[in-house]
């Protein structure tokens, strides 16, 4: 029987990710070049290149710095990915404004944001956003031709929520992990073929945008 190992925000994260295409110079801001997670891993065999941008040097970025001043020239990147990141920026308007000036007109910007999620620390956690929140942001940084996708409804939320609920250990994780391996056979097959649709819960949003 399968089941979700990691979270169902992180199979949405997954879904949407494999689903992208991506091509020429690529930029990974706040990606994780050693350390990750899911089964998304960057398609390099198909891309010109593909940088990371961290402040963290343990997972071993090719621009060590802030996301708010990447070393680059405009317009350098076809295609921009900031993935689980936007909660954690202090200054995310100033990221969002910087994501814009590096990449190429007619370029892509790629993302996710998470909503019903609970807090987690990387190193902090300032916010969440709505959609409506999501697409004034990308629109006022100049972005265009922004598609908002939600990552899963109701039951992916619960089911997250009592996963971190019951990983801490002992006889009620083990319980617990038992009750969310089924729960996770029946989410999955109900969200098999539903991974586009819109929800009034939802762990976050996964957008795609343009550079004008």
């Amino acid at each position: 029987m399968k089941t979700i190992n990691l979270s169902f925000r992180r199979y949405f994260l997954d879904y949407f990710l494999l689903k992208q295409d991506f091509y020429g110079d690529v930029i990974d801001i706040g990606g994780k070049k050693a350390n990750t997670r899911g089964i998304f891993k960057p398609p390099f065999e198909k891309v010109k290149s593909w940088k990371f941008c961290n402040i963290d040097p343990n997972v071993e970025p090719d621009y060590l710095c802030s996301a708010s001043e990447i070393p680059v020239e405009q317009g350098t990147f076809d295609v921009g990915l900031i993935c689980e990141v936007i909660e954690h920026l202090e200054k995310p308007k100033e990221v969002l404004k910087e994501s814009y000036r590096i990449i190429k007109p007619g370029g892509k910007f790629i993302g996710s944001v998470p909503f019903m999620y609970p807090l987690h620390a990387d190193p902090y956690d300032f916010q969440r956003w709505t959609e409506q929140k999501l697409v004034s942001e990308l629109e006022e940084a100049g972005f265009s031709e922004i598609k908002v996708y939600h990552m899963g409804g109701t039951l992916a939320v619960v089911w997250d929520m009592l996963r971190i609920k019951f990983e801490s250990g002992g006889v009620l994780t083990r319980l617990g992990r038992l009750i969310l391996k089924i729960l996770s056979i029946f989410i999955l097959n109900y969200y098999k073929g539903k991974e586009e649709q819109s929800f009034n819960n939802t762990s976050g949003f996964f957008f795609i945008a343009k550079r004008a």
